[in-house]
Formats: structure tokens, C-alpha cells, sequence
């Protein structure tokens, strides 16, 4: 793996000393790796919202991958609900909807 040096403003180096702090990241090194990797997918996804999306599908995507990453955030910082039933969590669901419709 290649090393470089990088010079962050003040409220950036704050923001990424809090994210190591509070236990997501090892290190630094780790949180400019993952960040640079969500700029590279962000990127490559972008290239291809533009091809086939018109902008009001892209606008709706890029809610739902940001509710998405939001969702995934806890589950990776090990916050996930145990023993959680999927089967019964879709069937509630499923059933809520039905009822809402019928209203």
C-alpha cells in the first residue's frame, strides 16, 4: 500500500480525529481509505445515473442510497437489533399498507 501526506483544515482534522475517537474507524488512515472509496463508488454510480436515469429518478436514488447508508451506519458500529425477525417485521408491514390502502 502506497503512503501519502495530506494537509486537512482544522474542522476537517476535528472531524476525523471524532470519527477514530468514537470507535468506526482504527485510524485515520482507515477513515480517508473508506471516505475515498465512497467517492470512487459515488463517481462510478454517477457516471452511470447520467446514462439512463432522467433527473428526477437520479434525485430519487441518491435519497434512497443516502437512507440506505444512513440504515447501514448503526449496523456497522455493531448497533444492529438482535434477534430481529425479518419474516415478521415484513409480514407487519405488508399488512400496514394493506390496511392504509383500504382507508
Amino acid at each position: 500500500m502506497s503512503q501519502i501526506a495530506i494537509s486537512l483544515p482544522d474542522d476537517l482534522q476535528s472531524f476525523v480525529t471524532e470519527a477514530v475517537r468514537s470507535g468506526r474507524y482504527s485510524d485515520e488512515g482507515e477513515f480517508v481509505v473508506n471516505a475515498l472509496y465512497k467517492a470512487m463508488e459515488e463517481e462510478e454510480l454517477a457516471s452511470l445515473d447520467e446514462d439512463v436515469l432522467n433527473p428526477e429518478e437520479r434525485q430519487k436514488l441518491h435519497m434512497l442510497r443516502n437512507d440506505i447508508q444512513a440504515g447501514l451506519e448503526p449496523l456497522n458500529r455493531g448497533e444492529g437489533i438482535a434477534n430481529f425477525d425479518w419474516d415478521a417485521f415484513v409480514q407487519r408491514m405488508h399488512q400496514e399498507r394493506s390496511t392504509a390502502k383500504s382507508d
